[in-house]
């Protein structure tokens, strides 16, 4: 290929109503913890019928692992995967099993979204069962929140085993802090729910109390959100996380989070922050699936070019962005020395919601456009 045909348009979604050309978007990554089940120790009672010592020997964890989701970080690579397999004491408990439900979140893009301040459904149930742990003692059988790392968490679940006499201290604990929560979220997340559900007695196998403390301990303590904003481009967001995806095992507790930032360093330190996290309850970090990186060019006759003909077409500035988000110009960029590229798209609204829907004008229009740019760079 010669320098004269030496670039690439990527055509991808536009989460804005806006035209917008992307001009580089934050590398997603994604990554996994999972911490081990504990020894011995106890926080609160719970009415426990006859303990059993367990050690698993685990098959790999692979089949239980979701694919990784990709994106584009501007001068990063990928932070991969991680996850622990460890030996857990498990108990057998006897009481009146707890539905817990975190719900009526909005969600959103972990990426383009993350910078609203919306919650995230595993971040609450960590604060809630948290509260509850000083409240009254409980045995945690269940716990599952999210399906995507990119998505933040809009539904989290736990059941619990309880004493009955105790029932009425989870609801009012609940009602406070479903309260609280949406005044703290108020005009970002204003319909978050608890709901308290009751489901019979029953004797089941529930974390041991020591495997039970470290779970609380990761939940309480795993980075979510913002967790600084770029000094060079206005109101982007540099470096964020999200843990979009929670899942506890018969014998493991998974924990898959995408980490995105345009600077190394902070990226790493991200990453380092939670696999000490992990590494110090017990648990074990991987990481894996690099992603390349696109960075920005202050000179490129592409974007020029791009910007010159919308604003023939349609006689107004066409808008160059920036986005946390993940964009796959970065592969091509790697691979390709001295690459100019973009990349546009239609509209997507509320995307990674179950509200997401495309604008179909949009697409009409985007096809119009980029079928003028590639007729003038032919020329």
């Amino acid at each position: 290929m010669t320098d004269k045909f030496k670039y690439f348009i990527a055509i991808v979604a536009d989460t804005g109503r806006q035209a917008q050309l992307f001009i580089h978007g934050p590398r997603a990554a994604a990554q996994r913890g999972v911490l081990d089940h504990g020894q011995h120790a106890q926080r609160h009672a719970f009415p426990v019928v006859q303990p059993a010592q367990m050690v698993c020997a685990f098959n790999s964890v692979a089949q239980r692992m979701a694919e990784v989701q990709r994106g584009a970080q501007a001068g990063l690579p990928l932070v991969p995967l991680h996850h622990v397999l460890l030996h857990h004491q498990a108990a057998v408990a006897s009481g009146r099993k707890v539905n817990v439900k975190v719900c009526g979140l909005v969600g959103g893009h972990s990426g383009a979204e993350i910078h609203k301040n919306r919650a995230s459904a595993n971040i609450l149930m960590g604060q809630f069962l948290y509260e509850l742990s000083h409240v009254c003692g409980y045995a945690l059988k269940e716990l599952e929140g999210g399906q995507q790392d990119n998505v933040i968490t809009k539904e989290c679940e736990a059941v619990l085993l309880v004493l009955p006499e105790e029932i009425s201290q989870i609801t009012s604990l609940a009602k406070k802090m479903q309260k609280d929560f949406r005044a703290e979220y108020t005009g970002t997340d204003d319909t978050i729910t608890i709901q308290i559900t009751e489901a019979g007695d029953m004797d089941a196998q529930v974390l041991h109390p020591t495997s039970q403390e470290k779970v609380l301990f990761y939940l309480m303590n795993m980075p979510f959100g913002v967790k600084k904003m770029s000094g060079t481009i206005e109101n982007l967001v540099e470096t964020s996380c999200n843990p979009g995806i929670l899942k506890l095992y018969g014998d493991e507790l998974f924990v898959q989070t995408s980490i995105r930032s345009s600077v190394g360093t902070a990226k790493e330190a991200l990453s380092h922050k939670i696999q000490y996290l992990t590494e110090f309850l017990g648990g074990e970090y991987e990481t894996e699936g690099a992603y390349p990186a696109w960075e920005y060019r202050k000179a490129s006759p592409l974007r020029d070019k791009m910007v010159e003909i919308y604003k023939n077409m349609y006689g107004k500035d066409l808008e160059v962005v920036a986005i946390h988000a993940g964009l796959e110009c970065g592969i091509f960029y790697e691979r390709m020395e001295n690459l100019d590229c973009t990349s546009l798209g239609p509209d997507i609204l509320d995307i990674h919601t179950s509200k997401e829907r495309l604008d179909m004008a949009s697409v009409k229009r985007v096809w119009e456009y980029l079928t003028e740019v590639l007729k003038n760079l032919k020329d």
